[in-house]
């Protein structure tokens, strides 16, 4: 008497067989159309340099001069080298995501220059003044993200050092961090391969043995 209803019991007798065919039929067609898309995406080359290229044309202020005047195209393209253009290794950083970094730091420390000195200047618009204000509130959002991205980078490095500690690698974020005039951050990293020294030429040692 307490037995569960069958599903089937519960069907209108007008969906019979047909009922089972179309659900079925729905769930193969799902799971051929995540198969073919997987199989395609993963055949797809992985973005190079033209589509670097293409990218910067499309955030440049001047897209026929492909050139990148503004902080925030900069850092739009930095983003992009930074998540389609790894190393090999996924340890070293890419040139592309470097160059636009370090440029869209610049870049950004000159237009917050020019922005102080429309604050101090009495002719301007109301507006413009306000929105400059505003801006100067908060950090620059390429310093931030730099800030952000060190986080990240770090947290992943100091992952892979329980493995293996590459002093080449931290060295490379440690000499970028100054780059960025971030001097603090770069002398953590720094620090990292003074401390790690002894420990690396005790393993030298041990597997000259």
């Amino acid at each position: 008497m307490d037995a569960p209803i069958a599903p089937s019991a519960l069907r209108h007798a007008d969906d019979g067989p047909a009922y089972d065919l179309i659900s079925l039929g729905l769930v193969v067609f799902t799971i051929l159309l995540i198969t073919v898309w997987t199989s395609h995406f993963f055949r797809q080359a992985p973005a190079g340099l033209k589509e670097m290229r293409q990218m910067e044309a499309r955030v440049a202020s001047d897209p026929a001069a492909m050139e990148l005047t503004t902080s925030a195209a900069c850092l739009e393209a930095a983003k992009w080298a930074d998540f389609n253009l790894p190393s090999p290794d996924g340890n070293h950083l890419s040139n592309e995501f470097v160059s636009h970094l370090k440029r869209a730091i610049k870049l950004e420390k000159a237009e917050r220059a020019e922005l102080r000195l429309l604050l101090g200047q009495g002719d301007n618009k109301d507006f413009d003044r306000v929105a400059a204000r505003t801006e100067l509130k908060s950090e620059g959002r390429a310093r931030q993200y730099a800030r952000d991205w060190y986080k990240r980078r770090a947290a992943w490095l100091d992952a892979c050092d329980t493995r293996k500690f590459e002093v080449d690698v931290h060295r490379e974020l440690g000499e970028l961090l100054e780059a960025l005039s971030m001097p603090e951050e770069a002398a953590i990293e720094f620090g990292k391969i003074e401390r790690s020294l002894p420990v690396i030429r005790e393993v030298h040692d041990e597997d000259k043995k």
